[in-house]
């Protein structure tokens, strides 16, 4: 009969538990087979051994899908399991990451009869849940880069994602909480804490500062990581991990820089428009994304202005041909937060594509936005339904079907083309927000198809690249095709609407924020549209921004 998860047992019982789980203790495989059984491959075995040789601190990256992360995981839950009082901390960049990597020892216990009966008080069975405990006190905690790490007790530390870690956060607040030693703990092979460094390499950044260390403060002395033995997508074709296959499908739907790094193990920085380092800097490890729901009597509530921006279809033949898609961003303060993105197929229906979009619009609740002008027969038939659903109160029949004054100007969401001058505007302003690390992305969880747009279009920024045209302005073209760039063309058209379709107000002394205006009483007759106001407020000299205000109306 199985095991009560937290059920009280006797004595007698938790000691044959106890036995069962240190039967096999210091031979990898066999404690594997008979506790969780799993049968580790041999590389997964010489890693293990290596990491009871050779230190306390290792690094351990290679290829995608070469089960690096499933490694370390069966090793600590091994750990933990064996040894009284282990405190298993799981470091990512965001919480959720932290979590997802939590679940590959919550499976291993919760298809192992003598764990589950080992299991003290909690377990981490999903995305929700962050503990392990077992009975001899051992505590395996998923913990985000930003999460609370106060104390020290932690006698084995796993950092996923390392690439994606932000260095003075890792040195000054993850790194010490492992540096006090645990008397009640059993530290077999290890001295100390045992420090785990995991993930795949994004180009000349903290994997590679670990591999070649730099003197770390006044001391002198070096972090130093064992290198483990770097196994590259190849390496697990020749041991039937990754089906070859595959590696040519990754191939073809990657960057040569991308490729080179996430599969070939190698340290290659991209030449691209929108550098992979800049990227990856304007990653929000406390954001997630949002969850959509389409039912209409929801809606997202912004805190600042949403703006839309759509590619259509059509352009090209053939693989390259350009497919729908679109992407709303929230501009908050002086930051733009990607909220979500969608593609469909280049050969979907538009009434299909145009009833998804209404039904985002009504969810997300635009201030406007900017769509391919390529098809403006869409473009005026979206209007003119959005119009008609009360999404906005612009009727596009009003105006000219046109660029221009009474125009494309005057639509909600307003046709703009996507080639010469215009786009090069919008790649530099996207640029602009990207090198400023004001553009922000929910940081990417590993497998989770929440991300799996956002994914897309980060690699399809990284496929961007720019070359010079004789008119003075950037050509762009693709680095690989076959990844594409519609969610780039829809992100940049939703970049470029949060800064022209809000009219600014500047008022003597200087832009006033919309919130600032909110948020004082005196302001709160003149209403939240003073900003999209069309009056020409010219304050007197001798009266204040203040007394301006407070008398308008």
């Amino acid at each position: 009969m199985r095991t009560r998860l937290g059920a009280k047992v006797s004595g007698n019982f938790r000691k044959a538990v106890e036995r069962e789980i240190q039967k096999f203790r210091g031979d990898h495989y066999l404690w594997h087979k008979h506790v969780t059984g799993i049968e580790l491959n041999p590389h997964q075995i010489a890693w293990m051994n290596e990491m009871d040789r050779n230190g306390d601190s290792h690094m351990l990256i290679g290829s995608r899908r070469i089960r690096k992360s499933f490694t370390v995981a069966a090793y600590f839950l091994e750990e933990a399991a064996c040894l009284r009082y282990s405190e298993v901390n799981v470091h990512s960049p965001a919480l959720e990451q932290s979590k997802r990597n939590l679940r590959y020892m919550t499976d291993m216990v919760l298809s192992s009869d003598i764990l589950l009966a080992y299991i003290d008080e909690r377990l981490g069975e999903g995305l929700g849940k962050e503990h392990i405990e077992f009975q001899n006190r051992s505590l395996i905690t998923a913990k985000g880069q930003a999460s609370s790490v106060d104390g020290l007790g932690a006698t084995h530390q796993w950092l996923e994602e390392f690439d994606d870690m932000d260095w003075e956060t890792f040195l000054t607040r993850v790194y010490p909480t492992g540096s006090q030693i645990k008397d009640q703990h059993d530290y077999g092979n290890h001295v100390g804490c045992c420090r785990i460094i995991t993930g795949t390499i994004k180009g000349i950044g903290n994997i590679y500062s670990i591999e070649h260390p730099a003197t770390i403060g006044e001391s002198g002395k070096l972090i130093k990581f064992n290198v483990l033995p770097k196994l590259n997508a190849w390496h697990g074709v020749e041991m039937g991990i990754i089906p070859e296959n595959d590696i040519y499908l990754f191939q073809s739907m990657s960057t040569p820089h991308q490729f080179a790094r996430t599969y070939l193990v190698l340290y290659v920085e991209s030449s691209a428009f929108y550098p992979d380092r800049w990227v990856r800097n304007c990653a929000d490890n406390e954001y997630v994304p949002v969850e959509v729901n389409l039912d209409p009597k929801t809606s997202y509530q912004a805190v600042g202005d949403v703006c839309i921006g759509i590619d259509c279809a059509g352009a090209g033949s053939g693989s390259d041909a350009s497919q729908w898609s679109v992407t709303l961003t929230e501009k908050i303060g002086n930051q733009v937060y990607w909220l979500h993105s969608q593609e469909w197929s280049a050969n979907e229906r538009p009434d299909v594509v145009m009833e998804q979009i209404m039904r985002l619009c009504a969810f997300f609740r635009p201030i406007g936005g900017y769509g391919d002008a390529f098809d403006t027969a869409f473009m005026y038939d979206l209007n003119k339904s959005l119009f008609e659903q009360s999404l906005t109160r612009i009727d596009v029949r009003k105006f000219e079907n046109r660029s221009g004054p009474n125009g494309w100007d005057k639509w909600f969401i307003k046709p703009i083309r996507f080639i010469g001058p215009t786009k090069h505007l919008m790649h530099e302003r996207m640029q602009k927000y990207v090198y400023a690390t004001t553009f922000k992305y929910p940081a990417e969880v590993n497998d989770d198809p929440r991300y799996n747009s956002l994914s897309k279009l980060l690699k399809q920024l990284g496929n961007i690249k720019a070359e010079r045209s004789s008119a003075g302005y950037n050509k762009y073209t693709m680095l690989n095709s076959i990844l594409g760039d519609d969610l780039v063309d829809s992100c940049i058209a939703s970049v470029w609407a949060q800064e022209e379709i809000k009219t600014l107000v500047f008022p003597a002394g200087g832009h006033v924020p919309q919130m600032e205006f909110s948020d004082r009483h005196k302001f709160k007759r003149i209403g939240a549209d003073f900003l999209h106001d069309s009056r020409n407020h010219a304050p007197q000299s001798d009266q204040s921004i203040y007394t301006f205000l407070d008398q308008d109306g």
